[in-house]
């Protein structure tokens, strides 16, 4: 299918009372089916239809950040994993792993089973007390900004990599991937008496060296996925300003879409077909339209990963 990149002055942001559009509407269904809920029931459904977009995108886009976009990537940082006494024992199951961020392979079946499952949970917002708000989130991702990744080396019937005690973290953007090392799971808890367990604080040293090599004289380290901070809810801000974005793109676009002249416009090259029929869609997390009997797809904003 055939891509393109619309270009097109954005302009003021203009909010109203018009019903959303039909395209809208589907899109945002579409976000609300694939989304997962818990639990998935129709408190959880109507809770996401209940939003408006800007919001629903927010919901969205702080769970699909936990997924990576299929695509080569650059690997820094393998001396790291040298340097780790558990290399020696995972060393075949890291060159497979590794294998697949250079070629561009799937690297969903190394991820935690909980960014497949765990996308919205409505009472991790109510703050009652007995929800745990942490249900639809992970902090490591909103906080520090790395994925963590099982190292199994065969493939489970249900899709996914077997478990490994070891995982690996690593920075992750469209065209590189970058490793800070090697931690067992007690890496995601606390002790009983809250304080960090050890491959926690290792974490945090290997995290503060990182981040202090890559800050240019002078800066500042907001943290976070895409250096982007975390908000209050425990979301990632990149989440939130990619949202906003998204949602003043798609209003003002949209509006346009009945405008026979803008809609030749946005093909660009890609044959326009008689009847054009466009529709929102992400793409990983790029923002575009989709025409799919003429094979195009356009995007106006692209995502992180």
């Amino acid at each position: 299918m055939g891509t393109t990149s619309p270009s097109f002055p954005l302009g003021p942001e203009t909010l109203s009372n018009t019903p959303e559009s039909k395209r809208i509407v589907a899109f945002k269904n579409a976000l609300i089916k694939e989304i997962p809920k818990i639990p998935n029931n129709k408190e959880s459904v109507d809770a996401l239809k209940s939003l408006p977009l800007s919001s629903l995108l927010i919901h969205y886009i702080n769970w699909k950040i936990r997924l990576i976009g299929q695509r080569p990537r650059a690997i820094s940082g393998r001396s790291r994993l040298r340097k780790d006494t558990r290399y020696i024992l995972l060393k075949e199951n890291i060159k497979s792993f590794l294998t697949q961020v250079e070629i561009g392979g799937d690297l969903t079946p190394y991820l935690s089973l909980r960014a497949l499952s765990n996308g919205f949970a409505p009472g991790a917002y109510v703050y009652d007390g007995k929800t745990d708000p942490d249900e639809d989130k992970d902090h490591i991702l909103n906080i520090m900004g790395l994925h963590h990744f099982h190292l199994g080396l065969i493939r489970e019937v249900k899709g996914h990599q077997n478990r490994t005690d070891t995982v690996l973290l690593a920075f992750v953007d469209r065209e590189r991937f970058s490793i800070l090392g090697l931690f067992d799971h007690s890496v995601f808890e606390h002790l009983d008496d809250g304080t960090m367990s050890p491959e926690r604080k290792q974490l945090w040293k290997f995290y503060d060296a990182y981040q202090s090599r890559m800050l240019p004289q002078g800066g500042f380290e907001l943290g976070g996925y895409g250096s982007m901070g975390i908000t209050t809810a425990g979301t990632a801000g990149i989440a939130t300003i990619a949202a906003l974005r998204h949602a003043k793109v798609i209003r003002y676009v949209d509006e346009k879409l009945d405008d026979r002249d803008f809609v030749r416009s946005l093909y660009g090259n890609t044959p326009q077909p008689k009847n054009p029929k466009l529709d929102w869609i992400y793409r990983n997390l790029d923002l575009g339209l989709v025409d799919v009997k003429a094979s195009f797809f356009g995007h106006f904003e692209l995502g992180p990963t």
